[in-house]
């Protein structure tokens, strides 16, 4: 019996942005990612995450727009986004949303969380407080 997996809430103060289960695990990079399911409050944060897109562009192979990324980091870093599970609890982590849906459809939205490696190690090795389960059996 596989376990589900819990929904996870990414939040600007009150204002939600969005969900995923973040199903994809990279235990070297600490690192946890799935597909973004953005909600009536991402628009008014769409444009710092198109930002990261632009500077990017629709290929790896293209040049990185170093101003852009510079401009991304710091309107990101300023809407001071969290990471919230099904149950509330809040977990610390940085967090990128992936927003290609200009280029790719309107499916075409990530969500990369990247958890603090001075955590103590959880599930398997990843960095994860341990009072927070990411799935709904632990």
């Amino acid at each position: 019996m596989r376990a589900s997996l819990l929904t996870f809430e990414v939040r600007s103060g009150n204002v939600v942005l969005g969900h995923s289960e973040l199903e994809d695990v990279d235990e070297a990079m600490g690192m946890r990612s799935g597909p973004f399911r953005p909600a009536p409050g991402y628009d008014q944060f769409r444009g710092v995450f198109r930002r990261f897109a632009n500077a990017v562009g629709p290929t790896s192979r293209e040049p990185d727009n170093a101003e852009e990324f510079a401009k991304y980091f710091q309107e990101r870093d300023s809407l001071g986004l969290r990471l919230f599970d099904s149950n509330g609890r809040e977990i610390p982590a940085v967090i990128h949303v992936y927003d290609y849906s200009v280029e790719a459809g309107p499916d075409a939205y990530q969500l990369e969380v990247y958890l603090p490696p001075e955590t103590p190690p959880y599930d398997g090795g990843l960095h994860t407080p341990p009072t927070v389960p990411w799935r709904r059996d632990q």
